[in-house]
């Protein structure tokens, strides 16, 4: 249908919305994406409601999405298993563990500069990290691995082929070898000793390099984490509406989508201050003088409201936004959403992590 619809340019621009539509069902429908769409909204779901327990509930179940993500590599590297099959990816985890930080600063309000998790939590969680990225350097571009990346590939290679020459070496019988061999077996004992002094020394170099640049990251998550008590409206509580609108648990709703509530619903929002025109001010002003009073001018009072989001919207905001509109029962108003860039999970993992972060 898609083909017929683009057949032509005229067709195709006629017909845009449509086709749209129809792709975005068949890659909704693939079952290689509906499986990881599905276990990584179970995921989320697994997330908030360990959130609700206690910040040793959520550290344990960020680890166990990061070991996951590596039981899937080994899957893949050995032709057995797959994102396909609903195994998490590494870049997924990272996903997941942003969220989990996020959640914990909100849900743990004691949580501090140090982050919301003890010590130990943490620590697994960067053991968990520092053995995805040794295992594979390249299953995920982050911005904090550049100027590394080239030496954890040569170590990877590097440990391949050990276990390559290992493996070869097995399978040789000692009876093959001639009495010439014999001899020279002392030498090479002292030289692969000496060769395993440096490679147990630059493994430990690097690892302590790839360390520094984990902790790094774990300060990043702590920034996040504590988002909430450095904004004043989230810290006040003023937008705090309930999470769940619809009767169910895992019906979180975000920020955008609670700040259009209060909006719609013409409460007062913090830090948000809206402006009639001046000629309405005139109206307003010259009322007063008669001892008329009037009400509060405010956003809802018009009847089309553009919602610009600097940074880029994604496709689950759009959808709030329009969620919220509805849930007003306000038909006369009509909504304009937008935003720098429409975003996807991808982008938004490259915007906190990868290449274009200021991370």
């Amino acid at each position: 249908m898609t083909k017929a619809l683009a057949k032509s340019q005229s067709s195709l621009l006629k017909n845009k919305g449509i086709i749209q539509l129809a792709v975005t069902a068949l890659a909704a429908l693939d079952e290689s994406h509906s499986a990881r769409w599905e276990a990584f909204s179970n995921a989320e779901k697994i997330l908030s409601v360990s959130a609700e327990d206690t910040s040793q509930s959520l550290a344990v179940q960020i680890g166990d999405f990061i070991n996951k993500s590596l039981l899937g590599l080994h899957g893949q590297k050995n032709g057995k298993l797959g994102a396909a099959q609903g195994v998490l990816s590494f870049q997924d985890a990272l996903h997941l563990m942003i969220s989990g930080y996020i959640l914990a600063g909100e849900n743990f309000p004691t949580a501090g500069n140090d982050g919301p998790f003890s010590w130990q939590e943490e620590q697994l969680l960067k053991d968990s990290i520092v053995e995805a990225i040794l295992e594979n350097p390249s299953i995920a571009k982050l911005k904090f691995l550049h100027g590394l990346m080239e030496e954890l590939e040569t170590n990877l290679n590097r440990i391949k082929s050990e276990e390559s020459k290992k493996e070869w070496a097995d399978q040789i019988n000692i009876d093959d070898l001639d009495d010439d061999q014999w001899g020279n077996w002392g030498d090479e004992d002292v030289d692969d000793t000496n060769s395993s002094k440096e490679k147990v020394y630059d493994d430990m170099q690097l690892k302590l390099e790839l360390r520094d640049r984990v902790d790094n990251l774990f300060k990043f998550l702590h920034k996040l984490s504590s988002l909430k008590s450095r904004n004043i409206p989230l810290k006040d509580g003023a937008l705090d509406l309930d999470n769940n609108f619809t009767g169910d648990p895992y019906a979180s709703r975000g920020l955008l989508y609670k700040l259009l509530k209060r909006v719609l619903g013409k409460n007062d929002v913090p830090g948000l201050e809206y402006h009639s025109s001046t000629v309405g001010q005139l109206f307003k002003s010259g009322f007063r003088r008669f001892g008329l009073a009037q009400a509060k001018p405010s956003l809802a009072d018009q009847n089309i409201i553009l919602v610009f989001v600097v940074g880029g919207i994604n496709g689950v905001e759009v959808r709030e936004a329009q969620e919220a509109l509805s849930e007003s029962g306000r038909p006369d108003i009509e909504m304009i959403v937008g935003g720098t860039t429409l975003l996807t999970p991808d982008d938004m993992l490259d915007l906190l992590l990868g290449k274009s972060s200021y991370f």
